[in-house]
């Protein structure tokens, strides 16, 4: 790892004798992802995506800008390699305002004008090998890689310093590289042409960052330049302002082979361009919690902003989202990440709500739409909102009916959602509404949590027992309303057991706040017990009446609040 101290303490000087000239990056996310690789294997990643409000600052030495406009810099070794940088920008690099690029796209181009020369000397890019453009003979004697040693032809001019070093680097070997591509693998050993070969090095598509990682820590290559990436080399860097990741883990990957998993942190360059689309890393064990750091150095004048984070994510967990300096999703109602917002979002925001999920904070200001703090109902009719396209007509009153166990609403136009907590006795069981958009509860102990999305029916539920609404949100597409909303002050559930010995257990329904009396009479109206007595908030409770000291018989127990007086039966045996 001294390749990385030595960068750590070149970056600590720069941040100090720069003072963060570099204006900070913003909305720095990291999120648990999937990468399927070319073998058809789900791998644990973690990508980090992030935003770079400084401009560009023009290109540094032996570096020319992208013909786009976009500022980009890219190496000038780029025009004339054999290497098409045209309009297309199949390499990244639009370059043909650059002679054409050296020449190497044709003079048809949309980029040239028609009156360069054009054509490509090397031809396209197959896997890697370049066809045509010759070879440069003399062996390959002292050259860096020393699998090429007994090769005669270098062709690092085309993508790998010999036939050998390419079928490590590309998967093609010997035969194929000189039907195809017209190379001349003399004195190569050509491990591939033997039958059955198999490059158990080689990852089609995929390019390891460095050879001290383990093989399987790789980089998608559409985030790193197949030309000049190697296995010993950093990301390109092909802007004046690069973005500088630190990713580390504790306990997480097993480096040395010796099956303890260690601790492991590595750092790269990559270009700002990057953060728009994310940089991912894969290869993680599922689970795995990755901490990311990003800053900006400009490889230029050597300025730097400060570093962002940690923000940390679970490798392989679509759901594991942790951002900083702003969350990139905030208010878009996108809590599933997928890229829109739909009744799958409703969904989702509804089990948080039923308690069924949870959402990190970011995922919290995701779900949080009309930005009041919370994820509630309100949020919902949002996004009802975005997929209907506003289309309404509001209603301007809603009224809640309780008749029995039943609950049903009239309005004068549209309700967007319903929420309500219940209160109740145990054994509580709920018939909801299926005429909705979405409409789901859940019961914990004696509390019920239910949502009802854009209801089209006015019966919203009913129930094998009493209940007590504790809180409601009732909304039209502007908002929460005002509900009438007037049940019965106060109801008792069946007495159990009943007849009982010694005791017995009453669940009382306070509908409204107030005063509340709950006594036991005999049948003669004398008063042998008070069970409750005094001012109560509205909810459901349970009453036990203890009669050890009483005499078989028939007593009654009255409950009495706003006016409002029930009664029931209960019968002692001794």
């Amino acid at each position: 790892m001294k390749m990385i101290s030595k960068f750590n303490v070149l970056f600590a000087v720069c941040m100090m004798s720069s003072m963060f000239a570099l204006e900070d990056p913003t909305n720095v996310c990291a999120t648990g992802s999937e990468l399927e690789d070319t073998y058809g294997v789900l791998q644990a990643a973690v990508t980090t995506t992030w935003e770079d409000s400084n401009p560009a600052e023009g290109c540094g030495d032996g570096e020319v800008e992208d013909c786009d406009g976009s500022g980009e810099c890219w190496p000038a070794s780029w025009i004339g390699d054999n290497y098409p940088d045209c309009n297309d920008q199949q390499y990244g690099a639009d370059l043909t305002c650059y002679d054409c690029d050296g020449g190497d796209c044709p003079a048809t181009d949309p980029g040239c004008d028609g009156t360069d020369g054009g054509g490509t000397t090397g031809g396209a890019t197959t896997g890697g090998a370049t066809t045509g453009g010759g070879t440069t003979t003399g062996g390959t004697t002292g050259g860096s890689d020393p699998v090429c040693d007994d090769c005669v032809n270098d062709f690092t001019a085309y993508g790998s310093e010999c036939c050998d070093s390419a079928w490590i680097d590309f998967g093609i070997n010997c035969a194929a590289l000189e039907a195809n591509y017209s190379w001349d693998c003399t004195g190569c050993n050509c491990p591939g042409d033997v039958v059955g070969a198999d490059n158990d090095q080689y990852v089609p598509g995929l390019l390891a960052v460095t050879d001290e990682l383990p093989n399987k820590l790789l980089l998608l290559d559409n985030y790193v330049d197949v030309r000049t990436l190697d296995q010993q080399d950093e990301i390109p860097q092909d802007r004046s302002i690069l973005g500088v990741l630190t990713y580390s883990c504790v306990a997480c990957l097993d480096q040395d082979g010796d099956g303890t998993l260690d601790d492991w942190t590595y750092t790269w360059e990559a270009s700002t361009s990057l953060g728009e689309t994310g940089f991912s890393v894969y290869g993680f064990e599922y689970g795995t919690s990755v901490d990311v750091t990003v800053s900006l150095v400009s490889n230029i004048s050597g300025d730097t902003s400060q570093t962002v984070g940690p923000v940390t994510a679970i490798a392989g967990d679509a759901d594991s989202q942790d951002c900083f300096g702003g969350c990139s999703t905030a208010g878009t109602g996108d809590v599933n990440l997928d890229g829109s917002t739909n009744v799958l979002d409703i969904v989702a925001i509804v089990n948080v709500i039923l308690g069924t999920s949870e959402l990190d904070d970011c995922g919290l200001e995701t779900a949080d739409l009309n930005g009041d703090g919370a994820a509630n109902v309100l949020d919902i009719v949002s996004i009802v909102n975005l997929i209907l396209g506003g289309r309404v007509v509001d209603a301007t009153s809603v009224e809640l009916n309780k008749d029995s166990n039943s609950l049903t609403m009239k309005s004068n136009g549209y309700v967007g959602g319903i929420q309500m907590t219940l209160s109740h006795g145990s054994g509580f069981v709920l018939d909801i509404t299926d005429d909705a958009m979405v409409a789901d509860y859940l019961t914990t102990g004696n509390t019920t949590t239910l949502v009802i999305v854009k209801p089209e029916s006015n019966e919203l539920f009913t129930a094998n027992s009493d209940f007590v609404i504790k809180d409601m949100i009732v909304a039209n597409s502007q908002g929460a309303m005002n509900v009438a909303y007037a049940p019965q002050s106060i109801s008792l559930d069946r007495a159990y057991p009943n007849p009982f010995n010694p005791s017995t257990t009453i669940n009382m329904n306070l509908h409204q706040d107030g005063f509340v009396s709950v006594k036991i009479y005999n049948l003669m109206g004398q008063e042998i017990a008070t069970l409750s007595e005094g001012n109560m908030i509205a909810n459901t409770y349970s009453l036990t009446w203890d009669a050890k000291d009483v005499p078989t018989g028939v007593y009654m127990v009255r409950a009495e609040s706003a006016g409002h007086v029930e009664t029931q039966k209960l019968m002692l045996l001794k």
